[in-house]
């Protein structure tokens, strides 16, 4: 029995495997490996979890918290040492 790597399964399960290829996949469950079967299952809750994600909008309170315990502004945690002016040192001066 010939079995597809992971990669080929992960592609069979979000609906982008080329047409060949998901034919041969789906007649080789359609045979009954319980192996693949289960592969699949897997992969396929993880791909509906992952597309809920990309719909998964925070509530605005919890941004409000977490710039609180960050102690800035919003959009504080975002920033980078580069995106801050950078103050002399006065062991230079």
């Amino acid at each position: 029995m010939n079995h597809f790597t992971i990669w080929d399964w992960a592609d069979f399960s979000r609906g982008v495997a080329d047409e060949k290829t998901s034919a041969a996949m789906q007649a080789h469950l359609s045979s009954g490996c319980s192996r693949c079967e289960r592969t699949v299952r897997v992969l396929s809750g993880v791909t509906a979890m992952a597309r809920g994600e990309a719909q998964y909008e925070p509530p605005a309170r919890q941004d409000i918290e977490v710039q609180s315990r960050k102690g800035g502004h919003p959009g504080a945690a975002h920033e980078s040492k580069s995106d801050r002016r950078a103050e002399p040192d006065p062991r230079r001066a």
